[in-house]
């Protein structure tokens, strides 16, 4: 995975300066505004990172098919439909709204495994006839495209920024990441997961929910439900206003396609900056001084008529940042009153900027242009570009020119500003998804097993690999699959033959019925054992020692696994594989398991990629799956075909190994495997032995000259005191 980003409604580069300062690399970006001849945001653009890999195109003339591959999407996407300063948003529908599914047929085709967006807050509550609604929109799209969603709104200033500037953030992550699979555990404790562990929390803290609302707001688990049921239609895009949906300023979906959604405030103890700190450190030009239509404060603060205020008054900045209390009337309509809040006239330096909108540096008198009184003179002005483009963490003068070396007008960098995102946000964002994309790396290198289990080869694996055969031309058994460590192996790195059978087998019923179950009900599996993992999660200490002894009270059946798999014996036994000391399964000789509880498991770890993988393989690879005795499974071999045995380990301290199954697997059973793996080679039959380091193994196979053994050294996990958990010698015996 390289750092490498796509970066879709460009403006002036907010999102990539952020990036690049983080380690990341734009290989593909766009920006166009369709209303105006003169690009002046793309060409500010272009003079700041280069022409390379930037296209100035309407999105819609766009194809996709020459996008470069890409880690990362991010996009600022239009947000007049959604902005609470447009008195007209449409949302979704509107003119702007509707680039909304350019994205989406970006991530349709390009599939990156994350993606950032960005948006005003109101986009929670658009449009104002179906509030929720165009977000709603937007999370089933996601859905539906494969991906979990975690959104959070932030204001820069809590976070010790100079500007009050409140926007959403959606981070996305692929369902193939492993970091999707922290979602669906984040079910188990999601009050947790959202003020601790989700991706926002750990760089932007939050206080204690203030108003708790933990809610399953919706159920998309069943596949003939959707977030808007009939009020959209995909393939016109036509939505009705009839429906609404409750969203908070942060929350969470998952692959489970379930929604949590909870209101954050933030809790940051850090520096924080103000107005004055951005400001020039000296007497600036003319231009940005204000000398007229100041105006008198506290002017008409009864109700009267609007008519009766006289319109020099009404011209006056005193009089448009003040407070209104006034009965007002348009043509052909009744009186009705007027009310508003104050604003700060001059605004406050030592408090955060307010937010910066694309009326940014008006004269004019109007309720949203900062004007401050200058601490060097003490005279009224505007706020210059520079001190704009400081406000969301750009260079000085990132605006001042183009590409071609000409002045950008002040009133385009003002409007720049006022669209732009703080960068210093991003750039926090930029380091955490550089943090996960290097977690997935070094996952990806490892191999990772759904259960825990005594003897599995996962740690031992990286020294078999060379004893391995080249290639496979029959069919691959595995008598003793364990924890399917090999299996996995052998399904990644074996090039697929659909006349291969694949066949694995254990004497232990439970283990089987598992696999059967992962492989023929994976979802209702899926489905009760995360109910299982909540459950869990809200008990005391004392409750979850109860919990254990209730799921060990029950007694194990060892017959023959029956072909439909037993959903609950499954999520029985992984729930004691996953608390039990070790992951060890033992029982006693009556067939009761008898391992003690891990008493520092205070939740059920679950991976849903891991099992989901499990599946995917099982399934996709129609893996035979038995619970037979060993020698009647090698008796399916035929010649050519290899086969990995594992059996239950030898030990000359204690010549039987009990409770795996309540059986005994003795030395004579270990004297048949070794009269087997004879027969196997003289009918053509490659196998590889593992065994544990002993005479009588040794003994056999050194007096037979086809065979070759191979010793390897691994860590025993085994133990109860882990400094005592040291390196032991292992069989590796190959007849190849």
């Amino acid at each position: 995975m390289k750092l490498t980003v796509c970066e879709l409604f460009a403006g002036v580069g907010g999102f990539r300066l952020g990036l690049e300062k983080s380690g990341w690399k734009t290989v593909w970006a766009n920006q166009y505004e369709p209303s105006t001849k003169k690009q002046h945001a793309a060409d500010c653009y272009k003079k700041n990172f280069g022409e390379k890999g930037f296209v100035v195109e309407d999105i819609n003339s766009i194809d996709i098919s020459k996008i470069p591959n890409h880690e990362l999407l991010v996009a600022g996407f239009p947000c007049q439909d959604y902005s609470v300063a447009t008195s007209q948003a449409k949302g979704i529908q509107g003119k702007k709204g509707v680039l909304w599914w350019n994205i989406r047929d970006v991530i349709l085709k390009k599939n990156p495994n994350f993606i950032l967006l960005e948006n005003v807050d109101r986009l929670l509550t658009s449009p104002s006839a179906a509030k929720g609604r165009d977000f709603g929109v937007i999370l089933s799209c996601l859905r539906d495209l494969g991906y979990s969603v975690e959104w959070r709104v932030l204001n820069a200033a809590d976070y010790g920024f100079p500007q009050k500037r409140k926007r959403i953030f959606i981070f996305a992550s692929n369902n193939n990441t492993k970091y999707s699979s922290e979602l669906v555990q984040a079910s188990s404790d999601p009050k947790g997961w959202i003020t601790g562990r989700s991706f926002f929390a750990k760089d932007f803290p939050p206080k204690t929910i203030k108003e708790l609302e933990q809610v399953d707001l919706f159920d998309w688990s069943n596949d003939d439900k959707d977030l808007l049921g009939k009020s959209f239609c995909w393939k016109t895009q036509e939505i009705s206003d009839g429906k609404t949906f409750k969203f908070m300023n942060s929350g969470f979906l998952n692959k489970q396609k379930k929604i949590y959604t909870f209101h954050l405030s933030p809790n940051y103890n850090g520096d924080s900056f103000t107005l004055r700190d951005i400001l020039i450190d000296e007497i600036v030009d003319d231009n940005f001084y204000i000398t007229e239509n100041i105006g008198k404060k506290n002017i008409f603060k009864n109700r009267i008529k609007k008519s009766e205020i006289p319109p020099d008054i009404r011209k006056t900045w005193f009089y448009v940042k003040g407070s209104k209390n006034e009965w007002r009337q348009k043509e052909d309509y009744p009186l009705y009153k007027y009310n508003e809040g104050p604003l700060s006239f001059p605004d406050k330096l030592d408090s955060p900027a307010r937010t910066m909108l694309t009326s940014e540096g008006s004269k004019s008198p109007n309720r949203s242009t900062h004007v401050i009184q200058d601490p060097l003179n003490e005279k009224y002005r505007l706020l210059t570009p520079i001190e704009c483009e400081r406000l969301n963490g750009f260079k000085d003068n990132w605006t001042l020119k183009d590409n071609k070396g000409e002045t950008i007008p002040n009133s385009k960098r003002y409007f720049f500003m006022g669209n732009a995102l703080v960068v210093g946000l991003v750039e926090k964002m930029g380091y955490r998804i550089k943090l996960i994309v290097k977690k997935e790396k070094s996952e990806k290198k490892s191999l990772n097993n759904i259960i825990r289990w005594a003897g599995s080869k996962r740690l031992l694996l990286t020294k078999m690999k060379e004893s391995f055969p080249k290639n496979i031309e029959g069919n691959y058994i595995e008598p003793f699959v364990g924890s399917g460590s090999i299996l996995s192996f052998i399904l990644r790195n074996y090039e697929k033959n659909k006349d291969r059978r694949t066949i694995i087998n254990d004497a232990n019923s439970e283990l089987i019925n598992f696999y059967r179950t992962i492989k023929y009900k994976f979802d209702d599996f899926n489905n009760e054992i995360i109910r299982k993992i909540i459950q869990y999660s809200e008990l005391t200490k004392n409750g979850k020692s109860k919990f254990y002894k209730k799921t060990v009270g029950v007694t194990n059946e060892f017959s023959i696994s029956p072909i439909e798999p037993d959903i609950n014996k499954a999520v029985r036994f992984y729930i004691l594989n996953r608390l039990s000391f070790n992951g060890i399964y033992r029982v006693s000789s009556n067939g009761k398991y008898n391992v003690p509880m891990d008493s520092t498991k205070e939740n059920i770890y679950y991976n849903f990629n891991i099992a989901e993988n499990l599946h995917k393989n099982l399934k996709d690879n129609n893996v035979e799956i038995y619970n037979h005795d060993f020698k009647e499974i090698l008796k399916l071999a035929q010649k050519k075909d290899f086969i990995y045995i594992d059996p239950p380990y030898y030990s000359e301290r204690n010549d039987s190994y009990v409770g795996y199954t309540g059986n005994v697997f003795c030395k004579n059973n270990h004297e048949d495997l070794h009269q087997t793996c004879l027969k196997l080679s003289l009918n053509g039959i490659n196998f590889l032995l593992s065994s544990s380091d002993n005479k009588m193994t040794k003994n056999f196979f050194k007096d037979e000259k086809s065979f070759i053994t191979k010793e390897v050294e691994v860590r025993r996990t085994i133990n109860s005191k882990i400094n005592e958990r040291l390196m032991v010698k292992e069989l590796l015996i190959t007849n190849y």
